[in-house]
Parts: C-alpha cells; sequence; structure tokens
C-alpha cells in the first residue's frame, strides 16, 4: 500500500490569503481537513547528520585490450539531511516534519547529492539566476 492515499486532495482556484491557488485535503465525507495547503515561499531549513565525499572513476581496457583508460569521472559529496528549525524562541515548541499530500506518512528520510557542473553554458545559466 506503498502509494494509497488516506484523503483526497483537490485544488481551489479561490483566492484565499493573497494566493491565487491552494490545495485542500479533504476527508472520505468531503469536509475539508486541516488548514489550506498554500505555496512556499520562503525557507526549508534541514541540518545534514551525514557528509561523504567521493572521487569516483570508471576503468576500461582500451579498443586492443592492452591498457587501461579511464572512461568516467564523478565527484560529489552526499548527505543525509533531518529537518531542521532555523532557531528563535517559538521553534523550540515546533517541530518541523513533512509528508506527502493526502497520507499520514511522515517523509523521514532525506538526501542531497552534489556536483560539479562541467558544463561551461549549464555554469552561466546557473550563476545568472
Amino acid at each position: 500500500m506503498e502509494h494509497h492515499l488516506d484523503r483526497r486532495v483537490v485544488l481551489s482556484s479561490e483566492d484565499k490569503y493573497h494566493y491565487e491557488w491552494s490545495l485542500q485535503e479533504l476527508d472520505e465525507e468531503g469536509a475539508k481537513m486541516e488548514r489550506d495547503l498554500i505555496p512556499w515561499h520562503w525557507s526549508l531549513d534541514f541540518t545534514a547528520t551525514e557528509l561523504s565525499y567521493s572521487d569516483d572513476l570508471t576503468i576500461e581496457q582500451d579498443s586492443l585490450g592492452k591498457r587501461p583508460i579511464v572512461t568516467r569521472q564523478r565527484r560529489f559529496i552526499q548527505a543525509k539531511l533531518r529537518p531542521a528549525s532555523p532557531g528563535g524562541e517559538w521553534h523550540r515548541y515546533f517541530q518541523t516534519a513533512y509528508s506527502m499530500f493526502g497520507t499520514d506518512r511522515t517523509i523521514t528520510d532525506f538526501g542531497l547529492c552534489i556536483q560539479p557542473l562541467t558544463d561551461e553554458v549549464a555554469r552561466d545559466r546557473l550563476s545568472a539566476h
């Protein structure tokens, strides 16, 4: 039942809270659950619990099978993350949690993989944003 939804999720185009749209979760009878889910324009904070750096090389024989050649090099940093609060007095009482729309299942595993850009055009596009 990995993909089973506990509730129905509907799109509302009613202008509330100065947003053009929101999502609403409805129970089996069609009643709205909790609050409207609005677009999030602020930061999301995480704490890295594990960091690792990898420099992987794929080595194969050349076409004649006489000498090894590097066919692929991949460098990356991986991190395991957990939700965190940015601080402040009121954050002591508030634990950030994430779940998929329409479910009661909490997302507990977050990861991040950082790789260097190799394409100069992509690098220029990234810095332009």
